[in-house]
């Protein structure tokens, strides 16, 4: 899987990858379980470089955040259940006694 992948395989911009070693995130497992804004506020990613990381996450089905998901089936599967606990959440606030 492609979590124990090193970082260089994503890719990447020099700038990024110098970036992301700085901060010592050597894999794209250590890259994906940080969150959007803290891979933005790292000293040297800009918003290009920002942009283009999620872009390759993406592309192996993975998201800044720490959601990895092996397949297709399973991140339709983590959407519809996201969606039906919003829509459980919402139907109780709407019906609340």
């Amino acid at each position: 899987m492609y979590k124990n992948e090193v970082i260089e395989t994503l890719g990447l911009p020099n700038r990024a990858i110098n970036a992301l070693l700085n901060a010592n995130i050597s894999t794209v497992g250590d890259l994906v379980s940080h969150k959007r804004s803290q891979v933005k506020n790292m000293r040297g990613i800009g918003t290009d470089c920002l942009n283009i990381i999620e872009e390759r996450l993406h592309e192996r089905g993975m998201y800044l955040g720490g959601v990895v998901y092996k397949s297709d089936r399973e991140r339709l599967d983590a959407f519809t259940m996201n969606v039906l606990q919003y829509a459980s959440e919402q139907y109780k606030q709407i019906f609340k006694s």
